[in-house]
């Protein structure tokens, strides 16, 4: 086993029941407590969890010098895909670290596939990025041409052109400025839905923690 350059577990197998075999596997957030995102994964790996911790490069500054270092893209979550069943959720919950499941109750909600591709390529290409404040309202585009030809998002024009890249499930963004000469972008519609607000639940004591932006 092993990792990618993107932080994907690698050799591993998605996690299934026999009794639901005929169900199609989903991407799930976990939250996790604060800087144990890597020792979080370290365990799914070890336990034969399909996971993936984006990462991203930061320079830190000590008195004496600076250091590049990598560190999660969204702080405090992993995403792992299997199909949801007692078996899974226990296998995760129990993992030091983990606070739990991001979703209403004690359950997880699915993310689509979409979402995790657009933050994977672009995590693989070589186009400057930065986080950005979630949004769900907006001109929803797809880009058409280059290195995230086919990817979805909101355009937001309040400070130049950007385009935001989220998961709505984790309320988390980032944001590429756009070079309308790079690319085409093909509007899907007008999006203006409200804001939702996800639970985070902590089986260990069963206490619901408000999601906020």
């Amino acid at each position: 086993m092993g990792w990618d350059s993107e932080g994907m577990s690698v050799g591993l197998h998605t996690i299934r029941c026999s009794h639901q075999t005929n169900e199609a596997p989903f991407w799930y957030a976990i939250h996790t407590r604060h800087q144990h995102e890597a020792a979080v994964q370290r365990q799914l790996e070890f336990d034969h969890i399909h996971s993936y911790l984006p990462m991203v490069d930061e320079v830190r500054q000590w008195s004496d010098r600076k250091k590049r270092i990598q560190v999660p893209l969204f702080s405090c979550f992993v995403f792992i895909r299997g199909i949801y069943s007692p078996q899974m959720h226990h296998a995760v919950i129990r993992k030091p670290g983990v606070v739990g499941f991001v979703g209403v109750g004690k359950r997880g909600l699915p993310i689509p596939d979409t979402e995790i591709d657009s933050i994977r390529r672009l995590l693989a290409s070589s186009i400057p990025f930065s986080p950005y404040p979630f949004v769900n309202t907006g001109e929803r585009v797809r880009i058409r041409g280059g290195a995230l030809d086919n990817i979805e998002g909101i355009v937001v024009s309040n400070t130049g052109r950007k385009f935001i890249v989220s998961v709505e499930t984790i309320q988390r963004s980032v944001a590429v400025q756009l070079e309308d000469a790079s690319y085409g972008i093909e509007v899907i519609s007008i999006c203006k839905r409200p804001g939702r607000s996800d639970i985070l639940q902590d089986d260990s004591s069963d206490r619901a923690v408000g999601m906020t932006p």
